[in-house]
């Protein structure tokens, strides 16, 4: 699994191909636009199953976001867009524990992605298992884990303020991008620790021209927690149009809503309920937790 994992490799900003303005039309023009909405739903599905026979860097060019990060199985790559570099989202003047907290959360998650693939499954062709890359041991223990945390999420309410909610998240549905969350958050605090600049002085002394307001009172391990919560924040016209798109999301959605997918990492976290002092048995400290990692 190691070798495997070595040939990882980062696209940060952009590729290469998308500066080829012949190739980008030419993509493009697979997908015509009209004024009948049937017809663009099916240009948009025939411009999807063009992009899936392209396994290598032009297929990234082609569907390439201007803020999402994602993991290419195809090719081995985790893509960074410029977008995702530069605030709010990142700054090289940022302390630390919000750089590892937000972007280093999300480069973390998506290696989750490359390390779920080598033990496994193939995502590329549904084939599970695909060549073996770790022991079988490892694999069935792993295994074990995913199976706690689809039914621990299985369990979860989706809370909708002021509107009565029966919403209940699909722990099979969401079961891949649950575990990476919770590999990510493990990842990236573990970095934080190991590598995050923390200083004596205080926060507001150390960044005077940022607006970190009241950081002085946590300590080095709540300001990562507290920043990385801060980065799932999300607000919505009103109770019933959240409640409408909530429920959207939990039927079909591969991914749980914001408030879920926070409490889950965390609650699954030992060190999140040692820095806060959870009490045992609490929402975000259960008795048994689905984690992946002795941090």
């Amino acid at each position: 699994m190691t070798r495997r994992m070595e040939n990882l490799s980062m696209i940060l900003g952009a590729p290469d191909e998308i500066k080829n303005e012949t190739w980008i039309q030419q993509f493009h023009s697979k997908g015509n636009i009209s004024d009948m909405y049937d017809l663009n739903t099916n240009n948009i599905v025939q411009l999807e199953k063009y992009a899936a026979t392209l396994v290598n860097r032009q297929m990234i060019a082609g569907v390439v976001s201007p803020a999402s990060v994602f993991y290419w199985y195809g090719t081995k790559q985790v893509f960074l867009p410029a977008g995702r570099v530069q605030r709010p989202s990142f700054h090289h003047e940022f302390p630390d524990f919000k750089k590892f907290s937000g972007i280093g959360f999300t480069l973390a998650h998506e290696l989750g992605h490359a390390l779920h693939a080598c033990i496994v499954d193939d995502p590329l062709t549904s084939a599970a298992p695909i060549t073996p890359f770790v022991s079988d041991w490892t694999r069935k223990n792993f295994l074990n884990l995913t199976s706690c945390v689809g039914k621990q999420y299985s369990s979860f309410e989706v809370e909708v303020r002021n509107v009565p909610s029966d919403l209940i998240v699909n722990g099979e549905q969401t079961l891949k991008e649950n575990v990476v969350d919770i590999l990510g958050i493990q990842i990236s605090f573990k970095a934080f620790m190991e590598h995050g600049e923390v200083s004596s002085s205080p926060v507001h002394e150390q960044f005077p021209h940022l607006d970190f307001f009241g950081c002085d009172e946590f300590t080095k391990e709540q300001l990562f927690f507290i920043s990385f919560a801060q980065e799932w924040c999300e607000a919505y016209e009103s109770d019933q149009i959240e409640y409408e798109r909530l429920t959207s999301q939990v039927r079909g959605d591969t991914h749980a809503p914001h408030s879920v997918r926070v409490m889950g990492m965390l609650a699954n976290f030992e060190e999140f309920s040692k820095a806060f002092h959870c009490p045992v048995g609490s929402r975000y400290n259960p008795e048994e937790k689905c984690g992946f990692f002795n941090i």
